[in-house]
């Protein structure tokens, strides 16, 4: 019988905690019921991370397909079937433990506010072994802290530990064969992985290595134990081992990552990645463990990536590049043109109108010039560092709204396109310039591409955590092709209208810029001959709202 512990319901100290749950996992070679040793583990769980009531889903042997196994005792609730997307399979696919300290606060949870107030999903799995989840429950809220949050990985690896013992040997019949192939196999499986499992003093002096420090080092174990960590390590990375483990020793209960490059046996400079946990208190261990792989080759591929994405954003800027040079012929042509009509024109005999129109279309042309520089300037320079950055105050953006809704009729008229508008009173804490602009890009996008005698509806709302604002019209929609690329400089979906009034092509880049700037997101939603709706999200929450 494993799991059959006597352990007054008192707080345990980490290391007796660790300790039970040890016994517990050497107590599991002798079990070849599966279902007890799944019950021992969720029993021991219950004690040592003060739970009140445990259960268990498990995947069957040629399926992911989970099935309850375990409830414990007085369980208050019928543990509800995972779905697909659910929580459960979230925890089991990723191998990540979900933790809920407040039950009330997760809409696919909140039925059980009557029963418990927090839980936690373990999965229990161990490499690339995952068999489901183990699920504890709390009567009362739990903060869920570092030291309680790395009791639920242990409980997940072990019982994981012990299924893949117990599945591996259920075939086995003696009792006495059946433990002794256990423990080979789990020992297997720490000391013949690729991986260095490792225990050293707080000097960082080794006292166990796994056999695979070989395949690192070239050195066996018995050349390295009673040796400093530090002489393994290359010689540049030698004082950040020692701030490495006085880390360790200053913060215990917490796992510490660190990297370090070492000379492999065939003498190249690799990178190691090294993970550090103090258990000098545990009197079972007496020491720090470490647990060390090979990064290298990851180290690679991030590199790789981020060249990709240096060379895409070159990309990107060369072809901004293009398309602002393309974009700028074509005013300075028409100055042009305009300057060598003057010039022909000048004289005693000089017609005057011909020089007036010329003048008008110049004083026109550099309006639009400096139109498109500005633009140029929001989308290429930094916020902090744009000289037209965004200053916020408190700002009533019903009222900014309303002002330009009544500036867009006018334009609306030429369309006979109509207007409608419902707004809740808002204060945001943002730049008035930039939202007036905003809004009128979003209106003025939708009079472009709206249809004669159609309608453009403004809405928005409030909720604690965000204002989402929506422009919707009638008009002639977007392309499912052109709906990735809207926000990008220059582009219209719509090729038709370019010529038709003296626009930059940045409007909707800048309306994007202006959100994000103020920390929200826009998305829109298209059906070409239909219409189109841009939503624009603000968070309130972190920002200064009345």
């Amino acid at each position: 019988m494993i799991g059959g512990h006597s352990c007054p319901p008192i707080y345990f100290m980490i290391s007796d905690k660790i300790a039970l749950l040890n016994q517990t996992v050497l107590e599991s070679f002798n079990e070849t019921d599966e279902r007890k040793i799944i019950e021992a583990f969720s029993e021991v769980g219950i004690k040592v991370l003060e739970a009140d009531h445990a259960f268990v889903w498990l995947n069957s042997y040629a399926s992911q397909h989970l099935e309850l196994v375990y409830t414990s005792k007085n369980l208050p609730f019928k543990p509800r079937t995972p779905r697909e997307k659910g929580r459960n399979y979230k925890a089991y696919l990723s191998g990540k433990a979900d933790f809920v300290s407040d039950v009330s606060k997760v809409e696919d949870a909140s039925y059980l506010n009557k029963y418990i107030k927090s839980f936690v999903i373990i999965p229990i799995c161990f490499r690339e072994k995952i068999y489901g989840n183990i699920v504890f429950c709390f009567k009362n809220k739990e903060p869920f802290l570092d030291e309680k949050k790395s009791l639920c990985s242990f409980i997940g690896n072990s019982l994981a530990q012990a299924i893949t013992i117990r599945r591996l040997f259920a075939g086995e019949q003696e009792a006495r064969a059946l433990s002794e192939r256990h423990k080979a196999y789990f020992q297997a499986l720490i000391e013949n992985s690729y991986e260095i499992e490792m225990l050293v003093d707080k000097n960082g002096i080794i006292l166990y290595s796994s056999p695979s420090v070989k395949n690192f080092f070239g050195l066996t174990v018995k050349q390295i134990i009673n040796h400093n960590i530090k002489e393994f390590i290359n010689n540049n990375d030698s004082q950040s081992v020692t701030k490495y483990l006085k880390k360790i020793l200053e913060n215990p209960g917490e796992n510490h990552v660190r990297e370090f490059s070492y000379k492999n046996r065939d003498g190249i400079i690799r990178t190691l990645e090294s993970t550090g946990y103090n258990m000098l208190d545990n009197f079972n261990v007496s020491g720090i463990v470490i647990n060390m792989r090979d990064i290298t080759s990851r180290k690679r591929l991030e590199s790789e990536k981020e060249s990709r994405r240096l060379l895409y954003e070159e990309k990107k800027k060369i072809e901004f590049i293009a398309e602002a040079n393309h974009e700028l012929r074509t005013p300075l042509a028409i100055i042009k043109g305009n300057v060598d009509l003057i010039l022909r024109e000048a004289g005693p005999k000089r017609k005057r109108r011909y020089a007036d129109a010329a003048l008008r279309q110049i004083n026109a042309e550099v309006k639009h010039l400096t139109n498109i520089l500005s633009d140029f300037s929001l989308l290429t320079t930094r916020i902090e560092e744009s000289p037209y950055r965004i200053i916020k105050k408190n700002v009533a953006l019903d009222k900014i709204i309303k002002r330009v809704v009544n500036r867009c009729k006018i334009i609306a008229r030429k369309k006979k396109i109509s207007i409608r508008k419902k707004l809740a009173e808002t204060n945001i804490f943002g730049d008035a310039k930039y939202l007036d602009r905003l809004v009128m890009n979003l209106i003025k996008n939708a009079i472009t591409y709206g249809t004669e005698k159609g309608w453009i509806l403004v809405e928005m709302s409030k909720n604690d955590d965000q204002i989402v604002l929506k422009v919707s019209d009638n008009g002639v929609g977007i392309g499912e092709n052109d709906l990735p690329y809207i926000f990008e400089r220059f582009y219209r979906a719509d090729k038709s209208h370019s010529a038709e009034e003296k626009r930059t092509g940045l409007g909707l880049a800048i309306s994007k810029w202006i959100v994000e700037a103020h920390g929200g997101k826009i998305a829109v939603d298209s059906t070409l001959g239909k219409g189109t709706i841009f939503t624009v999200s603000l968070p309130t929450k972190g920002l200064e709202t009345v």
